[in-house]
This record gives C-alpha cells, sequence and structure tokens, in this order.
C-alpha cells in the first residue's frame, strides 16, 4: 500500500472532523451529563487531538518540500502552522479536561465546572481548526502551493472546456 505524497492533506481531514464534533457534544455535555455523553466527547477530542499531532506532524515535513515562495506565501504558510500548532496545543488541554470531566461525571458542581472549561477549550480549538483551514486552502486554493500539475512535459495541452452551444 502506497501512502499519498504529501500526507498533511490526506491526514488533516480526521482531527478537523473529531475536534469538530467534540466540541459540539463537549458543549452538549454542560447541559446533559447522561448516556455517557461526556465520555464520547472525551474520546472525539482525545482522539482529535491525537491527530492534530499528526497533522502538525506532516505538515511540517509538507512545509519543507515547498520550494521557494513568495513573502508572502512564505508568511501566509507560517500563519497556517502556527494556527495548526494552537490547534494541537489547545485540543490537547480540550481532551485532558474532557477526560477529567468525564471521570468526575458523577459530582455535579465539579464536574459541571470541567464541562464548561472543556467546552471553552474546544471551541477555542474549533476557531483555530477554522483559521489554520481557511489560510490552508488560501495556500492550495489561491496559490496552489503543493499542487502537482497533472501535465507531462512541454508539449501537453489542457483539454479545452466543454462548451454550453452547440
Amino acid at each position: 500500500m502506497k501512502l499519498p505524497d504529501p500526507l498533511h492533506p490526506a491526514i488533516v481531514h480526521f482531527p478537523i472532523v473529531l475536534i469538530l464534533f467534540g466540541t459540539l457534544f463537549s458543549v452538549i455535555c454542560i447541559f446533559v451529563r447522561r448516556f455517557s455523553l461526556p465520555l464520547f466527547a472525551a474520546i472525539l477530542l482525545a482522539c482529535g487531538a491525537a491527530g492534530a499531532f499528526t497533522a502538525v506532524y506532516t505538515g511540517e515535513n509538507a512545509a519543507d518540500n515547498t520550494g521557494d515562495l513568495s513573502k508572502s506565501v512564505d508568511h501566509l504558510l507560517n500563519e497556517h502552522a502556527h494556527y495548526g500548532e494552537v490547534t494541537r496545543n489547545v485540543s490537547t488541554i480540550a481532551a485532558v479536561l474532557a477526560v477529567a470531566s468525564a471521570c468526575f461525571s458523577r459530582r455535579n458542581t465539579f464536574s459541571r465546572s470541567l464541562a464548561i472549561l472543556t467546552a471553552v477549550a474546544a471551541c477555542y480549538a474549533s476557531w483555530n481548526v477554522y483559521k489554520a483551514g481557511k489560510h490552508g486552502g488560501m495556500l492550495v486554493y489561491d496559490h496552489g502551493v503543493s499542487v502537482k500539475s497533472v501535465l507531462q512535459g512541454d508539449d501537453a495541452a489542457p483539454s479545452p472546456s466543454p462548451s454550453t452551444t452547440p
């Protein structure tokens, strides 16, 4: 089995989804402490944090292979990396808080306080997911960073777009 190259775009979508859903469940856990919801939120956030570590690692490797970039694109890449690292760190804090909240789910006041702290940290992690994704999208779609051309050779021409008129 061959791994995708670059690996970062294939990896990064998993922690995005896990952190966003973990945030949703952590907010719900402020109000509802039944049905193993705190445990489910903790699992989602812990897996999201682990995925964020992998996403940052693969992103650093991908950044090493981008070649020469203009100053503005390099700045955009650095911003993307910064938001990815903040996401990794804050999602780890949210995961630890979520695990503690799940462990103390029988203690009402303490558990509720931990649930609120978890939700705040998870919301901040989700905000950073958004910012990292926005910058990553700009790198790829606006500037073509790490996009490999499908054209092979100098004489290859793009296929004409289909015409809508007969």
